[in-house]
């Protein structure tokens, strides 16, 4: 035997009822919807909106079709909600009831481009839509704007880069303009060569490619980094070995719009020892916040004879250290034919300090250059390790994101 109050049964009684009832009406069905609405059975009263649509032609049709969503959402069924409201414009496509109402509900879920559609087929004929219409064609037009800058921007440093061009002074210039983060796609390539010297003395060259991966319209933003490194001599300390290695798999950083790293990860499944991308988070997060605040300054602009200081991140022996630093804006200098503003930097922190040197391209903030010679000391329970450190990146490559 079904129970009443089950949904076949439910079913059943609705064509039943509907049935019974004289040809070309069904408003009992929609009555006893409504009925069931008020004593709180959205279930039965979605059944019962359902098997009314079926009777009825547009575009009553495509009214209790809605009527049906609003009572699933009363449910808790969203997701079926939303199938109601897509089936009502499906079936009633000049209801325009059902069509502003998945132009809401689009808006709502984020999906601008089928609320634009909807809303633009509206416009003269709901006054809302109409609003919606004119805000969302600024909000687009402001975007398109946007991505056009950004992948401008990205051809032009590309077209500037040089590899055989000569370093030269560059004649103090207006105040540089810098982005307030580097737009995205872009991945940079980087030739690195580090050089240390102390209990444990060696030298290194690798490849670094940074690859910003997003829309530019929308701060948020991917960064993928990877390291291309040569096979690692046995020489080589230990954990030199285990970090270096590590870095050759993709580590993918989610950030938010202040610059802050939402998650940090590996792009493909990664080991679970040596550096892995948690280890690297507080690094790269101090790059981008120093990159995104201090270097460029709070309005984006920067002139020769600009002093300025913070804080960055440096990881040492695997253990992120915090460090301030105090800057200097000194020239400009072209830079494998890209015009950059040079910046000297100290920096000290517990167990390093640092003079650094960065060369940053006006307009992007994409540094061009890196020179950076540390002193480091780590205290163990019985020993201290102190070394010197050298370490360069140049800008090798430039080219839309992956």
């Amino acid at each position: 035997m079904v129970h009443s109050s089950s949904p076949i049964a439910r079913s059943v009684l609705a064509v039943a009822a509907c049935l019974m009832l004289t040809a070309g009406s069904c408003e009992s069905l929609e009555e006893a919807a409504k009925a069931a609405v008020a004593a709180k059975d959205y279930a039965g009263a979605s059944d019962l909106y359902l098997e009314a649509a079926k009777t009825v032609a547009c575009p009553d049709r495509g009214r209790l079709l809605l009527r049906r969503a609003e009572t699933l959402e009363l449910d808790g069924q969203v997701r079926s909600a939303a199938r109601s409201i897509d089936k009502s414009v499906e079936l009633c496509p000049d209801y325009p009831d059902a069509r502003w109402a998945r132009a809401q509900r689009a808006m709502k879920a984020g999906d601008r481009d089928l609320a634009f559609s909807d809303a633009k087929l509206l416009k003269d004929s709901v006054p809302a839509a109409a609003e919606l219409f004119s805000d969302l064609s600024m909000e687009l037009e402001v975007e398109r704007g946007v991505r056009a800058r950004a992948a401008q921007l990205v051809t032009q440093l590309s077209g500037l880069l040089n590899l055989e061009a000569p370093s030269e002074e560059l004649p103090n210039e207006e105040p540089a303009v810098f982005a307030r983060q580097v737009p995205v796609p872009m991945t940079l390539r980087y030739q690195a060569q580090q050089s240390v010297r102390g209990d444990a003395s060696f030298e290194l060259k690798w490849e670094e490619v940074q690859s910003y991966r997003g829309d530019p319209a929308d701060e948020s933003h991917v960064l993928v980094r990877t390291l291309e490194l040569p096979p690692l001599a046995r020489e080589l300390p230990l954990p030199t070995r285990l970090t270096m290695s590590n870095q050759r798999m993709g580590m993918r950083f989610a950030i938010d719009g202040r610059g802050k790293i939402l998650e940090a990860g590996w792009l493909s499944r990664g080991p679970d020892r040596g550096m892995r991308p948690e280890m690297l988070r507080p690094e790269i997060e101090g790059m981008l916040k120093r990159r995104r605040i201090f270097d460029p300054g709070e309005s984006g602009r920067r002139a020769v004879g600009d002093t300025w200081r913070g804080e960055d991140v440096r990881l040492v022996d695997g253990k992120a250290r915090t460090v301030e630093y105090e800057s200097k804006a000194e020239g400009f200098e072209s830079i494998r034919g890209i015009p950059t503003l040079r910046i000297k930097s100290k920096l000290s922190g517990r167990g390093i300090s640092t003079d650094e040197t960065v060369w940053l391209h006006v307009e992007t903030a994409v540094p061009v250059r890196i020179v950076r010679d540390s002193k480091y000391s780590v205290s163990f329970d019985f020993t201290e390790q102190s070394w010197r450190d050298h370490s360069e990146w140049i800008l090798s490559a430039v080219s839309g994101g992956e």
